[in-house]
């Protein structure tokens, strides 16, 4: 069987913080759960620590960095292929479509904030967040951009104001997804067990 523990932050109570997650952060609390794989551990640490799986399945995408948009690719199939709808900035949008060779189609393209000259019927990060018309946010940073230190922060920081599910590093969002997919979007697909039968997996394994 697998463990996975998985820390729990107060970006909630904590007013203005940026929610993006360094390795040398100390988190407010953690909780760890067993499973028969990476897959299922790690859902149900998500799970249990207040993450909720997204039901209407629409996602907001924003990355500012080559090497996070380059990991966009097998994610991002991944939704469409459960039957997610993909709304992304328009950056990360050009790039699955015109290099990761996303079809147009698979993809609506947003505006990060809102804007005074907004044509009518544009969408935007901020006000859909604030409609509650995603429900599960991924914006990676890109670190030393002056334009991630205003437009970043307000929309990461807007996902917590609004209650979203926000994941901010590409390797979780990419375990994540496909975690998602291997139990069909479902909690109800995770098999709950004791920790007792996880030690009778073990059984004979160090004999």
């Amino acid at each position: 069987y697998v463990g996975c523990k998985v820390p729990m932050f107060s970006f909630s109570r904590l007013q203005g913080a940026d929610p993006k997650v360094g390795v040398e952060m100390a988190s407010t609390g953690e909780v760890a759960c067993f499973g028969r794989n990476q897959y299922e551990a790690f859902l149900k640490a998500q799970i249990a620590s207040g993450f909720k799986i997204p039901k209407s399945k629409r996602v907001l995408i924003s990355v500012g960095g080559t090497s996070d948009k380059k990991d966009l690719l097998k994610p991002v199939q991944l939704l469409l292929k459960m039957g997610y709808t993909i709304f992304a900035t328009r950056g990360t949008a050009k790039f699955l479509t015109e290099i990761a060779g996303v079809a147009k189609s698979q993809i609506t393209v947003i505006n990060k904030m809102t804007s005074e000259n907004q044509a009518s019927g544009d969408l935007d990060a901020m006000t859909m967040m604030s409609e509650k018309q995603v429900d599960l946010v991924y914006i990676a940073p890109r670190l030393g951009s002056k334009s991630e230190v205003s437009e970043g922060y307000k929309m990461r920081r807007a996902a917590v104001d609004y209650s979203l599910p926000i994941v901010t590093n590409s390797k979780i969002f990419e375990l994540l997804v496909a975690s998602l997919h291997k139990y069909d979007n479902s909690a109800s697909a995770l098999p709950c067990t004791s920790i007792d039968e996880h030690y009778k997996m073990s059984e004979g394994l160090y004999l």
